[in-house]
């Protein structure tokens, strides 16, 4: 008996003493099957390699990565050459018996309570007869030793006894056998050892363990069941390495150790301008699980993350144990014949990705996700032509890549999309020196004997023409040069390589279904703006042109995106341009992708600034179309030309204050409708605190005869503001002529009223209460508006003022004589009728001369009176 079947009949005791059937069926079946293990490992260690025949081999390897009972029985069969087991009857019947109970009564068969008596019978009764079988293996005593180091001289490790409660420290000396570190043997009573990994493995910390199968076939990385535990151990070995050839349809393994699945290059010879550096980088940082390399169609993106595999395979340290390449792409661009390819299985769902993982992992054709995101092993993963994906995939591809683990997993994504995960690393055309640096590698590797040839015909134009007829994208510069060999300088330089039909549907055709939503209302709308690709726009007015001048945030946005995506270029701050020719005649095909609203809406809008210069702020513009309209539209379109303008919070409040004056006095001059246009006023109160706009809003009431809501409009106003500065003094003088002229006019009422001889007694008392109050708002007049007006001007010359402001302070100050008349401040009358003589225009003099006669007259009568 070894340290391990000790360790297991200490179990089955235990568990008899409790009569816990259950758990001793489990036992038996672990102490059954540890015995055929153990027997598996000693006659694989000894006739494995050298005993038996190739063909046999072959029968073995299938079925030893995944065994059943049943195929670890065949293996044992096999590999039992010199019958050291099966010359013995009981060990064949042990094999036999144990098989069948196990395949039709725990395999695939059902015990139930009756029937648990009657399994674990048979369980014990087959363990009787290992325990009495004569092979030598089977009944002595042996000693299951772990070798743990070797320091030169001695192996060191571990001896489990059988005999013994807890293991010993064991040595032996290098003379002694050719020990393998972490590997386990068993030492007879005969001072023999045999080696019995992989098949069976203990450790230093007293766990011991049975083999179950091969996870990956090309690493040798097998799966262990832990003896009365459940637990599982994973353990690389080369005995299943050797096993396996180095590819197989799937997958290959390199030198250094990396497997990578098959797939097809995208290049011939790659020349780096600098890309690879920056996914170099990321891979060696643990910032990020994720970077996606993106930009326009042709520019390497594929052929840069293939080499940067091709660098990883060929060096000589394993930095990934598995890398995978996986390609949404399903067709290509021929250089030689400029036409379009279709690409078969294109990986283009989230679960193909999934299941080439598992595949490549060793895991088999499932579509196990958690497999994956729990794997030990160090993994890249590329996903190229992302945006080819539908949108429901690629949340699903970006949810699993959220699950993976930075410190032992990386992906990349290339894309033509604005579609970041990750880390950004966007790729660009070359400039013209980098285009010329690129067709000379070419020609060194593919047309060396030819290169000098190219050379001679190299000038500074052909340069230019070089780079601008292949746009600097490598896909036409590989075509480049093998027109030029085809068909020399002057043939290959007269057309853009893009402009073909097959070209620019490699480059744009599905550009449109790469954009987000709000990016293609700026796509289609450009489209429409534009004429050809060198017009520059203002970026503000294609803002209002697409109506997302309230949400500047998203607008940015679907810019950027079209600025990273090479569909439009920036000029400066407020102006730029479509990037090509061939993207703006896709614009305007995409036109019908748009529905009719939109577009009606996009034409209402583009009608209303397509007439004016790029020099009008997109405000000066709407106003400047709303004016015009007046001549040419009817009210209501008029109408909601100035309203658009004053519901724009975005527009200054200066443009919006002159729609308002326009559009109330448009009203007024067409229709005479002044009660509409105040309560278009009112609508828009919040510009009221403009002294333009409450002028002529007060104007329109006093018009109407609405005085009390003009005098309380404009002194709520100086409640608040200066009465006198020069900005609010031509408003203060209106106010003064306004409410003395109401109150004049309400004296006059009163007393024609009170000269009615009919009218009753309490008729008379109100008209008399009338008459006081009168006189009280008079005296208000004179304390707040009359007195403070003409104290802030007697001293100072009315031409200092604005026209409006002086003629406001001559009416307000005129008016305000008769007020003081009324109140009997005949002195005060008499100064400002001397002031106004003076300085008010000569069309007041006679009016004045009068007043002046009057005040003299009542001063005389008061003089006389008092005598």
């Amino acid at each position: 008996m070894d340290y391990i079947l000790k360790k297991i009949d200490q179990k089955i005791q235990f568990h008899s003493g409790f009569n816990e059937k259950d758990k001793l069926r489990i036992h038996y079946q672990v102490r059954i099957e540890y015995s055929l293990m153990l027997i598996l490992g000693y006659l694989w260690n000894k006739n494995y390699k050298d005993n038996i025949s190739d063909k046999t081999k072959e029968e073995v390897n299938k079925r030893i990565f995944k065994p059943t009972i049943g195929q670890i029985i065949y293996v044992i069969r096999k590999l039992d050459v010199s019958n050291e087991f099966l010359s013995d009857p009981t060990i064949n019947n042990v094999m036999t018996n144990y098989l069948s109970t196990r395949n039709e009564e725990i395999g695939h068969g059902f015990v139930y309570d009756d029937g648990i008596d009657m399994l674990l019978d048979e369980l014990k009764s087959i363990i009787n007869q290992l325990e009495s079988s004569t092979v030598k293996l089977l009944n002595q005593n042996l000693d299951i030793i772990f070798v743990r180091n070797f320091d030169g001289e001695n192996y060191t490790g571990i001896n489990f006894k059988g005999t013994d409660v807890v293991p010993i420290p064991w040595i032996s000396p290098k003379t002694a056998n050719g020990f393998k570190i972490n590997n386990v043997y068993i030492l007879s009573e005969e001072m023999q050892y045999y080696r019995i990994s992989p098949f069976i493995h203990v450790n230093s910390d007293d766990q011991y363990f049975i083999y179950v199968s091969v996870e990956d076939r090309l690493t040798g990385n097998a799966k262990y069941n832990q003896i009365n535990q459940t637990a599982k151990e994973y353990i690389t070995w080369e005995d299943f390495l050797c096993l396996s050839t180095q590819e197989d349809a799937i997958r290959r393994k390199v030198p250094n150790g990396t497997i990578v699945n098959n797939y097809a290059k995208n290049y011939k010879n790659y020349y780096d301008f600098g890309m690879k550096k920056r996914i170099t980088e990321f891979l060696n940082n643990r910032s990020f699980v994720a970077a996606t390399l993106w930009g326009h169609g042709g520019v390497g993106k594929t052929a840069t993350v293939q080499s940067v595999i091709d660098d990883f395979l060929n060096q000589g340290s394993l930095s990934f144990d598995y890398i995978v390449f996986t390609s949404a792409k399903d067709r290509q661009y021929n250089v030689i014949t400029g036409g379009i390819e279709e690409i078969q299985d294109s990986v283009d769902t989230f679960d193909l990705v999934i299941k080439k993982v598992n595949e490549v992992l060793g895991n088999g054709e499932t579509i196990d996700v958690n497999y994956i995101a729990n794997h030990e092993r160090r993994m890249l993963l590329i996903i190229d032509d992302f945006e080819t994906f539908s949108k429901d995939e690629k949340n699903k591809i970006q949810e699993f890549i959220n699950q993976l683990d930075v410190t032992k997993h990386k992906v990349i994504i290339t894309t033509r999309a604005n579609l970041i995960v990750g880390e950004e690393i966007p790729t660009n055309e070359l400039d013209s020196d980098k285009t010329i640096e690129f067709i000379r590698a070419i020609f060194s590797a593919e047309y060396a004997n030819y290169k000098d040839i190219f050379e001679r015909g190299l000038t500074d134009q052909i340069k230019n023409k070089i780079h601008f007829v292949t746009s600097g994208r490598p896909i036409f510069i590989y075509q480049f040069a093998y027109m030029l060999m085809a068909r020399g300088f002057n043939d290959s330089l007269w057309r853009e390589l893009s402009q073909s039909e097959a070209a620019k549907d490699f480059l744009y055709g599905r550009i449109y279904n790469y954009l987000s939503d709000d990016a293609t209302d700026l796509f289609i709308t450009i489209g429409m703006l534009l004429n050809n690709a060198d017009d520059k726009y203002l970026t503000e007015r294609l803002k209002y042109i697409v109506n997302m001048e309230d949400d500047s945030d998203k607008f940015n946005r679907a810019m950027k995106e079209l600025v990273k995506l090479r569909i439009v270029e920036e000029l400066d701050e407020s102006t730029f341009r479509v990037y090509s020719k061939e993207l703006l005649t896709v614009m305007k095909e995409h036109r019908n992708k748009k529905n009719s609203g939109f577009i009606g809406g996009i034409n209402s809008r583009l009608n209303q600034v397509k007439r004016y210069k790029n020099n009008l702020d997109i405000d000066s513009v709407l106003l400047q179309n709303a004016d015009e309209a007046r001549y040419s539209r009817n009210l209501k379109e008029v109408e909601d030309l100035y309203r658009q303008i004053l519901n724009r919070k975005k527009s200054v409040v200066e443009i919006r204050v002159k729609a308002l004056l326009n559009l109330t006095s448009h009203i007024v001059t067409t229709t005479g409708n002044h009660d509409y246009a105040i309560d278009i006023f009112k609508e828009y109160s919040e510009f009221l605190s403009d002294k333009a706009v409450l002028k002529m809003f007060v104007s329109y009431l006093i018009t109407k005869g609405y005085y009390k809501d003009g005098i309380r409009v404009l002194s709520e106003y100086f409640s608040i503001n200066s009465k006198t500065n020069k900005e609010n003094i031509e408003l203060f003088g209106f106010l003064l002529t306004i409410r003395s002229t109401y109150w004049i006019n309400e004296r006059e009422e009163v007393k024609s009223r009170q000269h009615n001889q009919y009218i009753s007694k309490e008729q008379r008392e109100l008209l008399n209460q009338e008459f006081v109050n009168q006189s009280e708002e008079m005296k208000d007049i004179f304390r707040n508006q009359g007195h403070i007006l003409f104290n802030a001007v007697k001293n100072k010359k009315l031409n200092e003022y604005s026209p409006a402001a002086r003629q406001n302070i001559e009416a307000g100050l005129y008016k305000f004589i008769e007020i003081c008349i009324r109140i009997k401040k005949l002195d005060y009358a008499l100064d400002v009728c001397e002031y106004g003589l003076e300085n008010f225009h000569i069309q007041y003099n006679d009016s004045l001369k009068k007043y002046l006669s009057r005040i003299q007259q009542y001063i005389t009568e008061n003089q006389t009176a008092s005598n």
